[in-house]
This record gives C-alpha cells, structure tokens and sequence, in this order.
C-alpha cells in the first residue's frame, strides 16, 4: 500500500511540475520491487515491443481500445522501461491494489523485457520489428534479438510482423500466433538495401537469404535457402494503397497521412490487435485509424508547424536511427515539391553522452542529392560539420548546402531566405531548440 500511495502522490507532484513519467515508479520499485507482482492486472495486456515505430503503435492501440468502451491503462509516452510501466499501472491502481482498467497496453522496451515481464506476463505482445538502432548502445540486431527471447513468456499471444524475419523466428518458440503484414506493391522497393544488408543471412541457422521483394530494409518476401525460414501468411494485410488511403485484407481502406512503409505496419498491427483481441469489427477500426493524428507533446512524430509565411513539417527521426533516417527522406523525396530540408543534429542523447557519428554512412543521404526538388539543404547544431561531410559525398552540391553549428545562426538564415515549404528532421533532444527559436 505504501508503495502505491508514494507513486499517487509523485504523480501528483510530477504533473505540477509538468513531469513525473518515471521517478514516481522507481520510488515504488526501491519500496516493494515486486509491486508489478503483487497488483491485480487486467485481464487484457497487450505488450508492443520492436525497434521502430512502438510508441505510435501503442498510442494507437490505446485509442482502439478506448474507442471500444473498456476502461484502458496506458503508457503511450514513450516511458516504456520498468519504472515508467509501473508509473502507469499504479497511477490507475486503487490503494488496495486493483488496477481500475479493463485492458493494459503498455509499450516495452525491446531489451528490457526480461526485466519487465518477470513479474507479470502480458496476454499479448506485438513485435513491430528488429532494425539497426542506436549501435552505440545497442550493439547488433542478433544481441537485441537475444535479450528480446529471453522476455517473452511462453504463454503470450504473439502477434507478429510477418515480414521480418528476425522477428519470426520468435514463432517457432512460441505459440500462439497471429501474422501481419505488407504485400502493397507501391511500398515494395529494391532487393538490395542502400548500404547494410540486415537480412542477408538467415537468423535461425545463418544460411544465405532471398527475397522476392522488400518493404523496407530485410523486411519482405523472404526464404532461407537452408533451414527454408520464410514468411509466413499474414492474417491481416496491407495489401494496397488506393487514392492515399491503406487497403486492409483487399477489402478496408484507412486513410492515413503519410503512406510509408512505417505508417503501413503501424496502422495493420494495431488492427490485428483490435480485430483479434479487442473484437473490434473492421468498419470500427477503419474510422478510429483514419486521419487519425495523435495530439500528444511527447508522441507526435510529425507535427505542422510555421516559419513566416512558409509551412514547417517536422518529421521526427532518433538519432542514430538508421531506418528512420531513410524513411523520413524517402517520403520527402516521393512527395515530389519544391521543399528546403532542415537536418539538426545538436545533440545525440538525452540519456547518455556520445559522440560518435558514424551512423550516418549508413543513411541513404543519395536519394537527397538525386531529387532537384530538394532545393536547399540545411544542416545545424554541434553536429553540423559531421554531417555536412557525409552529404558532401552524397553528392550534394555546395550550393544547396547551407552549414551553421550555431542554432541562432541557423535560424537566422532560414528565417531570411526561406522561398519553399520546409521539411525538418530532428530528435526529441533538438526540436524544442528549433521550436523556441521560431518566434520573430
């Protein structure tokens, strides 16, 4: 009970100080370690775990789980470690620890599982992805995979990214299962990825892979030559994209703003989830995810904003983030108008202090170069000279590219010869250094 009431009351103060996602939890774990133990759950938990793209998911499945009428608990903030998953539980857990929901959907960090799910274990877990990310702490996709397995119960409902094939090698561990999807030939690209080929070898005997065709990255149409690993059938399907709107199972369209690869599997896990587990009819789900546009400070990976008279689209990328990087280019690239790119790295982490850079030789800064839409390119922050070098051998040409380390510098050229929309891509740890500097 102590332990309760301590976490209630630093989430009062927190929210006072316009914080309180993850000390309120870690105060109760140091007084009763167990806590996530000793509470009683929901009968619905659904865990979404995966490199890229959870915390949208997981918003997304908290709003369908809402918009079906059951009381929800959720951390859709994006504190998806132990102490910001407790925060949530108990923060909607009465004192005499009963949690005041009928469902949990809780996003999990892909490497702490383990940690997590020790002391309870989720009815179902959504597994978007495994992707190079943040290298420098993370190391390969074979040791996330590892500490990932180690985290899944053996009694969870998994619900699978049928595409990767990092992901289900899980299955064969695990039962049961529900696969999802891509097969939309406007979202197929080349077989051979820009730089790193992630999906080269097979994840369960390291024989030699092939692909019919790619998604994204080594997520496709695969088989291995040796141990015959391939994509299973999804039961739910992107399988086209009409007049910019999804089309679910060759029958449901859902509207979305972007149609990239990432908004497809965000979009169809979430309807496994809501069809499956939550009894959700498709015409349900198709009118809670179209348009829909999360109004969330903290989880809004774009956001409009204005620069003059000229529109702003951020697109948010973490550092470090392979993957990110190249969606977020390639959907500028695709959308075809005249446009000025911001790229700020000023800093890497909130978390920890680093310095290395060399992610970005794995970005396909090409497809920038090759677009003569691309009018401009600005880079700022400390960062700045790093990554003017790398798009230098892109094939960027000096007079497109504009380098500033000061912010204010920055700003004050954009501000005085911006012609064109602007496309901003950042981090968490930067954007609120644009935002503050948009002011006149």
């Amino acid at each position: 009970m102590l332990s309760i009431i301590t976490c209630k009351l630093l989430i009062f103060i927190g929210r006072l100080l316009g914080r309180g996602s993850v000390m309120p939890g870690r105060a109760a774990l140091i007084l009763r370690p167990d806590i996530l133990a000793r509470i009683k759950l929901p009968p619905i938990i659904v865990a979404v775990t995966g490199s890229n793209g959870k915390t949208t998911t997981t918003d997304l499945i908290c709003k369908a789980a809402k918009a079906s009428g059951k009381r929800v608990v959720c951390n859709n903030i994006g504190s998806n470690l132990i102490e910001g998953i407790t925060t949530a539980l108990l923060g909607q857990c009465s004192i005499w620890g009963k949690v005041k929901a009928d469902i949990a959907v809780l996003e999990c960090d892909e490497r702490h599982c383990e940690n997590i799910f020790r002391y309870f274990s989720p009815t179902h877990m959504v597994i978007g992805n495994l992707l190079r990310d943040q290298t420098s702490r993370n190391g390969s996709i074979e040791f996330v995979a590892s500490r990932l397995r180690k985290g899944i119960p053996s009694t969870t409902h998994l619900i699978l990214n049928a595409d990767d094939p990092n992901v289900a090698v899980f299955a064969q561990e695990n039962a049961p299962v529900t696969w999802f999807g891509v097969t939309a030939e406007a979202l197929r690209t080349a077989n051979t990825p820009y730089v790193a080929d992630d999906g080269v070898r097979c994840t369960a005997c390291y024989g030699k892979m092939t692909y019919t065709y790619r998604i994204l990255d080594h997520l496709g149409d695969y088989m291995c030559t040796e141990c015959n690993l391939s994509r299973p059938s999804p039961a739910h399907v992107v399988t086209d994209i009409i007049d910019g709107a999804f089309v679910v199972n060759d029958d449901i369209k859902i509207k979305q703003r972007f149609t990239s690869p990432f908004a497809a599997y965000n979009m169809v896990a979430t309807y496994a989830v809501a069809h499956d587990v939550f009894g959700m009819t498709s015409m349900q789900i198709a009118d809670i995810l179209s348009e829909s546009v999360t109004k969330n400070q903290y989880i809004n990976r774009i956001q409009d904003m204005k620069l003059g008279d000229q529109p702003v689209l951020f697109l948010l990328c973490k550092h470090e983030n392979i993957t990110g990087y190249n969606g977020a280019l390639r959907s500028i690239v695709e959308l075809g108008h005249d446009t000025t790119v911001v790229i700020i790295v000023d800093a890497l982490s909130r978390k920890y202090s680093a310095n290395d850079m060399s992610w970005l030789w794995d970005i396909n800064f090409e497809q920038l170069a090759a677009a003569p839409h691309v009018k401009r390119v600005i880079v700022g922050g400390l960062f700045a000279h790093d990554v003017a070098v790398r798009l230098d051998f892109a094939g960027i040409e000096q007079s497109r590219l504009d380098i500033h380390a000061n912010l204010d510098d920055m700003m004050t050229t954009l501000k005085e010869t911006s012609d064109s929309p602007i496309h901003l891509i950042t981090c968490f740890t930067d954007i609120a250094k644009f935002k503050e500097r948009l002011a006149p």
